[in-house]
């Protein structure tokens, strides 16, 4: 729905199959749908659908299916002078059927199909997908039925996992400079990015942009990306490298805005309102870096000013519900209407969507669950804002969570 979102198109989720990896959505266009696939991380595959059965359903059944809209697309594709066809078989939750029963089924489409075209397993004109679908139990991980769901159809794109670009895998962070405990695993990030509908006129801030994996991948979709974080020597870098060397690295320098330490405690833009397209971040929450904000118990002897070398200023407890009350109000002023908020919160198994009051001005898109632990996961919220921010109203919301993750 986000990449709808971004490139205008008016799609309809006709069926999201149980169990199952499978996803019948109806495009206004296939050049739309082949653009959203192609930029989605989480596709596999786009293809035309021309046939499919129930479950338990036979291949005759299937190829009674799919024969008018086969044929028609066949008819199309000839008129283009496409020759040159391939079929591949494919299975979701067992292992596929055997080489001698695939070539059955192909011999049977083809056949039927009248499909009098040349094979070319490498680059060939039309490549067709053949699946055979026995559902999946995940708590036990084994197939649910004994007979599968047949699909049918023509294969159009492939997801940016497994386009030319190879997304996200040419982001590894193993590849990468310079990384942290806290650097986010490439999918999600990129992920990020996408529900935030990140692209080439937008401008986006990461206020603890750590050492740079969201802010990367959204300055590879086109993002002018602003960066922040409390700990200047996160921003300094080490040994010569720094979230500037990971820029460099993939060549994305000219995306990033500028880079400040900065508390989101106590915000320093504070003359702009709805200057952001999107504010995408993970915050922290002590799992493997505690929340921090600049304080002290006890008042400072001296002036920093008058010391020697280098000054950090103190820091003290940021609990989980006080830095998502900042982090939403700096995020209702900041962000122009129709602006997206991405982040993170912790959770256990007692949460549920409604623990957490939303700003007057954001209104709550999506959640998506990631399970670490068997007690704990963390949850991604999409916000949009929604109306403008007003001082006098918005200025001191708290978000009254429903449960303490801090204890």
């Amino acid at each position: 729905e986000a990449l709808a979102c971004m490139f205008g198109a008016d799609i309809e989720v006709r069926e999201q199959i149980s169990n199952s990896p499978f996803l019948i959505v109806a495009f206004p266009s296939e050049e739309i749908a082949t653009r959203m696939a192609q930029r989605s991380v989480l596709c596999k595959r786009l293809v035309a659908l021309t046939g499919r059965t129930k479950q338990g359903g036979s291949l005759e059944e299937l190829v009674i299916n799919a024969e008018v809209e086969t044929k028609r697309r066949l008819g199309m594709s000839s008129r283009k002078g496409y020759r040159t066809f391939k079929i591949k078989c494919d299975s979701f939750g067992r292992d596929k059927s055997s080489k001698a029963q695939q070539l059955e089924m192909i011999s049977t489409i083809g056949v039927h199909f009248d499909v009098n075209w040349k094979v070319k397993l490498k680059q060939p004109d039309i490549y067709y997908s053949f699946i055979e679908d026995y559902g999946l139990d995940r708590a036990t991980n084994r197939h649910i039925h004994e007979t599968p769901r047949y699909f049918f159809g023509e294969r159009l794109s492939k997801g940016a996992r497994r386009n030319g670009e190879h997304l996200p895998w040419a982001f590894q962070l193993s590849k990468r400079p310079y990384i942290g405990t806290t650097s986010m695993d490439p999918i999600v990030s990129f992920l990020m990015a996408n529900l935030a509908c990140v692209s080439n006129i937008s401008y986006v801030w990461d206020p603890f942009i750590g050492t740079g994996s969201i802010a990367v991948s959204c300055a590879y979709f086109g993002g002018r990306v602003v960066g922040t974080d409390i700990d200047p020597r996160v921003i300094r870098g080490k040994k010569g490298k720094s979230v500037i060397t990971n820029f460099q690295y993939y060549g994305l320098t000219g995306q990033l805005d500028c880079l400040l330490a900065h508390d989101v405690a106590q915000p320093i833009f504070t003359r702009q309102e709805g200057i952001f397209d999107a504010i995408v971040c993970d915050p922290p929450y002590g799992i493997r870096a505690g929340a921090k904000k600049i304080g002290r118990k006890r008042k400072l002897r001296g002036d920093p000013e008058n010391f020697s070398g280098s000054y950090y200023s103190a820091k003290e407890q940021y609990p989980v519900a006080t830095l998502l009350a900042d982090l939403m109000t700096t995020a209702a002023r900041l962000l122009r209407l129709g602006g997206r908020l991405v982040f993170f919160v912790p959770a256990n198994d007692c949460f549920e969507n409604d623990h957490i009051v939303m700003h007057p001005c954001l209104k709550l898109l999506s959640t998506c669950h990631q399970r670490y632990r068997e007690n704990f996961r963390r949850v991604l919220f999409t916000c949009e804002k929604v109306c403008q921010f007003n001082p006098s109203i918005h200025a001191n919301f708290q978000p009254n969570m429903k449960y303490s993750y801090d204890e």
